[in-house]
């Protein structure tokens, strides 16, 4: 890595796997500080805010597996920002980050139309 030139800092569906008591605030916060200015932190973070029994049974599902999955809302989300400048749209759900991107297929799958399962942003480091 350059650290001198900006960095992004990518915490796809990685964060719901650590408790809040494992310190994963300040994990976040120690990324940050390590990177220069301009740098960019990017979070996807599952959510129960949309269908709360759909998250119960996959947080259930991951515990008979041996894995921690913690759902947080959106406030909780909006936290691991903290020291960043919020890039628009700011917090919002998966489906709905720039959904004029939607229209380019990436791949040959039919298109989201269950409930909103994660909260996601992107922040830059001033």
């Amino acid at each position: 890595l350059d650290m001198d030139r900006p960095i992004g800092i990518m915490l796809i569906s990685v964060l719901m796997y650590f408790r809040d008591s494992d310190g994963i605030r300040d994990i976040v916060a120690r990324f940050l500080d390590a990177v220069p200015p301009g740098s960019s932190l990017a979070i996807s973070h599952a959510t129960a805010d949309f269908n709360i029994r759909g998250a119960q049974r996959a947080a259930e599902a991951a515990e008979r597996s041996g894995i921690t999955m913690i759902t947080r809302n959106r406030t909780e989300t909006e936290k691991f920002f903290a020291g960043t400048h919020l890039l628009a749209p700011g917090i919002t759900t998966l489906e709905d980050w720039h959904p004029e991107l939607a229209e380019v297929p990436l791949f040959d799958v039919e298109p989201h139309t269950g409930p909103a399962w994660a909260w996601c942003g992107m922040g830059r480091k001033p």
